[in-house]
């Protein structure tokens, strides 16, 4: 039961999801109100900032595609420049969208917030003297 002013309102619950370290405020669902309230803002956000169009957000996926294409072929480059080729072979560099992007709020011209993650051998160094020209490429 969730009390909403002075009434008690059952609410349904979603699954139990954890993303990050804390807990979620709530796993209730929504109400009808509430969606109606969400409906409301998404129309009001998209009359004062249009969001990006399908032609645009189709390239900006491949643009991310293409730095995670980069991003490992750069952490692979790095390990054999180490003398580790059978770590070359398992490496991995993950991205990660956050900001605006990544809650789905991209309008034109927008910038796309990256986190790009690779293993504990490379170096900061290394990011500023081989992935940067990389990317400038």
């Amino acid at each position: 039961m969730e009390v909403q002013g002075d009434v008690k309102v059952a609410r349904a619950t979603g699954p139990e999801v954890k993303f990050g370290v804390t807990d979620p405020i709530s796993l209730g669902m929504p109400t009808e109100a509430e969606l109606a309230l969400d409906e409301q803002l998404h129309e009001e956000m998209n009359s004062d900032a249009p969001l990006e169009t399908e032609e645009k957000m189709r390239f900006r996926a491949e643009v991310l595609i293409e730095l995670k294409r980069i991003c490992q072929q750069w952490v692979q480059e790095e390990c054999i420049s180490q003398g580790d080729e059978d770590l070359a072979q398992r490496a991995n560099a993950k991205i990660f969208t956050f900001g605006s992007y990544r809650l789905g709020l991209i309008s034109p011209g927008s910038d796309i917030d990256v986190l790009c993650v690779a293993p504990k051998n490379i170096t900061r160094e290394s990011f500023f003297q081989a992935l940067v020209p990389k990317l400038q490429e």
